[in-house]
C-alpha cells in the first residue's frame, strides 16, 4: 500500500507536466538539435518556452515544446507555418489551453489589440510604402532619435520592431509616430503590442512584390541590429 502511494506520488510531477502547456511542431528539418529550434521559435518572438522534447520515433521531424504558461502555448498555436531552418513548420496543441481567463496581465490583450507602452518591448508600424526593406525603417527611427532597437521586420507596408525594453517603445512613439518616411511622403503610426499580434503579423500572407535591385534581401527578413 505504501509502495503504491509512492508510486502515485512520484508520478504526480509527470502528470501535472503532462497536462500543462504543450505543442507539437512538425515539418522540422531532420535531426536538428533541441537548443537550435528553441533559438528559433524566440527569434520568431516566440516566448516562454520550458523545454523541448524530441519524440522517439519521429525520425527528428517532430518536437514537443513545453511552455511556463498556458498564455504562451496559445500564441505559439498562432505560428503554424514560420519557417525554421528553411522549412514550414505545423502546429499541433497537445493539451488543452484555457482560454482569456487563465490569461495573465503580462499577457493582456493577447486578440492583438494595442497595448499600453509600459506592458511591451514590440511595436508595430502601418503606414509604410509596400516593399519597403528593414534598412529605410531602421533609418526613418534612428533619424528621430529612437534608441535601443534589436530587431526590425518589414512585411509589406507594416513594420515589426523589437526594443531592449519596453521604455523604449513609449520614447519611440513619442518620437516617431506620425512621421513621414521616404519621398512618397507615407505618414507612419507607431502601435505599442503584444507577441499575439507580432505572431499575427509575421505569418500571414504578404503580396508579393518585385524584387528592389539594391537589395536581394527577403522582405521578411528580420534584421538583428548589435
Amino acid at each position: 500500500m505504501l509502495a503504491a502511494r509512492q508510486r502515485q506520488a512520484a508520478a504526480a510531477p509527470a502528470a501535472s507536466r503532462a497536462s500543462g502547456a504543450r505543442v507539437k511542431v512538425g515539418n522540422l528539418t531532420p535531426g536538428i538539435s533541441t537548443v537550435n529550434l528553441k533559438d528559433a521559435l524566440q527569434r520568431w518572438g516566440i516566448m516562454g518556452i520550458s523545454h523541448i522534447e524530441k519524440p522517439q520515433g519521429s525520425f527528428g521531424k517532430e518536437a514537443v515544446v513545453h511552455f511556463k504558461k498556458e498564455a504562451d502555448a496559445e500564441l505559439m498555436l498562432q505560428a503554424s507555418g514560420i519557417q525554421v531552418e528553411g522549412r514550414a513548420c505545423t502546429v499541433t496543441p497537445m493539451a488543452k489551453v484555457e482560454k482569456a481567463s487563465k490569461v495573465d496581465a503580462g499577457s493582456a490583450g493577447s486578440q492583438g489589440g494595442p497595448l499600453a507602452a509600459a506592458e511591451t518591448n514590440l511595436m508595430k508600424v502601418v503606414g509604410m510604402k509596400s516593399g519597403s526593406e528593414q534598412q529605410d525603417l531602421i533609418t526613418f527611427l534612428r533619424g528621430r532619435g529612437v534608441l535601443g532597437i534589436v530587431e526590425v521586420v518589414a512585411r509589406g507596408s507594416t513594420g515589426l520592431v523589437r526594443f531592449q525594453q519596453a521604455e523604449h517603445v513609449k520614447a519611440a512613439v513619442m518620437k516617431a509616430d506620425g512621421g513621414i518616411m521616404g519621398r512618397e511622403k507615407h505618414k507612419l503610426s507607431l502601435q505599442p503590442i503584444d507577441q499575439a499580434e507580432w505572431l499575427r503579423v509575421l505569418t500571414e500572407q504578404v503580396p508579393l512584390e518585385p524584387r528592389r535591385p539594391r537589395s536581394a534581401r527577403r522582405p521578411d527578413m528580420a534584421v538583428i541590429i548589435s
